[in-house]
């Protein structure tokens, strides 16, 4: 399977209005990421909080995530991944253009990846118990 280009959102991107917020800091945004696995709205909320936590809101941003893997599994019997993708963006592409990732948001990444593409529940549950326990010590470390 070939890598989806991701860079023809590059000028897109750069235009979109307030995005002089740098909170999604990076070669490639959340968004890219999401929209070239077809990912449905709420994986691309746990992608979008998760990764701009550090730079935004903090702790608010991790519980968003974590209310958006609920939200989901409330909903996982109904949903169905996109399977006739030709190309899709790798979690390690999205990574290596993303050089600051911590490890919890490298997890993240795989996790939500492999969920959208199998629809395997196990890989959402992952995704639910890394965010809780990194909100857990988070207010210790402030990361």
């Amino acid at each position: 399977m070939e890598d989806y280009d991701y860079r023809k959102f590059d000028a897109y991107l750069g235009a979109t209005p307030g995005n002089e917020d740098q909170h999604y800091v990076g070669s490639m945004q959340p968004f890219v990421f999401a929209a070239g696995n077809r990912m449905i709205f709420t994986l691309a909320n746990i992608i979008k909080y998760t990764f701009r936590y550090k730079d935004k809101k903090g702790r608010q941003d991790l519980e968003k995530s974590v209310w958006y893997v609920e939200t989901q599994l409330l909903d996982h019997d109904n949903f169905l991944p996109p399977i006739f993708m030709r190309k899709r963006i790798t979690p390690e592409l999205y990574i290596k253009e993303n050089t600051q990732f911590n490890d919890m948001q490298k997890r993240i990444a795989y996790q939500i990846y492999w969920y959208n593409v199998s629809a395997n529940v196990y890989h959402l549950r992952l995704v639910q118990s890394t965010l809780t326990d990194y909100i857990k010590d988070y207010d210790n470390n402030e990361r």
